[in-house]
């Protein structure tokens, strides 16, 4: 798989599911990326860069804090990103692989959230992020782990082999279809301690039935997908040359970074 089908899958999800609203957009939903490791306060005055900044719905949160605000977006979902945040004035995107970025600046903090394990050279993209992050300065970049998520892998990898090949109505239409038995999950997760309980409650309990399509279609979709254990994501963030960080399993089910550049 090569970065350009990942470009592509992502283009044709935030291009197709432009609706923002809700929890999913919400200064919560960011903050509990960050769990203890990060406020949005944080980011007050300061210069920040997403990378894969997709639908912009970080973008805009962020903007409300930051002295400035930089997208690095490689697919159509720039225009879509342009859009959502069109009255904030402190924001700009740069359409462009953050393989190929040279913007010959660096940032107070850099995020890259849901981003890295859906690339192909996840080390190079990491090296890329320590460029663009200032000495003394932050990044955060969050994964999926593997801790957490066995049972759930069982399931996904049998379905992702057929839906990551069929178009874009087709799985449409099953996301729909699996926002039935999501729903029931959740339902159940309310009054019993089964898999991913604190996520299924505390998250996507939140969520109404467009944005459960969303997030079942974002999950069956990418070409690539890696699930990294504790000890495999902090080799690749060392190998990256970030030194310093800790941090946060999200949910009990992903990987929270927060790094600092020495």
């Amino acid at each position: 798989m090569t970065e350009r089908s990942s470009v592509g899958d992502f283009g044709e999800q935030w291009t197709s599911y432009q609706k923002q609203e809700g929890y999913f957009v919400s200064e919560e939903m960011l903050e509990d990326y960050f769990g203890p490791l990060l406020e949005l306060s944080d980011f007050r005055g300061k210069s920040v860069c997403e990378v894969g900044s997709g639908n912009g719905r970080f973008i805009k949160l962020l903007s409300r804090y930051a002295a400035s605000v930089c997208g690095i977006e490689p697919s159509d979902a720039v225009d879509v990103a342009r859009d959502y945040v069109k009255d904030a004035d402190n924001v700009r995107f740069v359409n462009q692989s953050i393989y190929d970025i040279n913007l010959g600046e660096t940032f107070d903090y850099v995020l890259c959230l849901g981003v890295l394990h859906h690339l192909p050279e996840p080390v190079e993209a990491v090296k890329k992020i320590h460029q663009l992050t200032k000495p003394g300065g932050r990044a955060v970049i969050w994964v999926y782990g593997k801790e957490g998520n066995r049972l759930y892998l069982c399931v996904s990898r049998i379905l992702r082999f057929f839906t990551v090949r069929i178009p874009h109505r087709a799985l449409d239409l099953l996301s729909k279809v699996l926002t039935y038995p999501l729903k029931w999950y959740i339902a159940l997760c309310r009054k019993a301690a089964l898999p991913m309980r604190d996520y299924m409650v505390n998250v996507l309990g939140n969520y109404d039935d467009y944005t459960l399509t969303l997030t079942i279609y974002d999950q069956l979709n990418p070409s690539i997908a890696e699930y990294w254990s504790r000890e495999e994501y902090e080799a690749i963030l060392r190998d990256g040359g970030f030194s310093e960080f800790e941090l946060y399993h999200r949910h009990e089910y992903s990987w929270t970074a927060l790094l600092r550049k020495t």
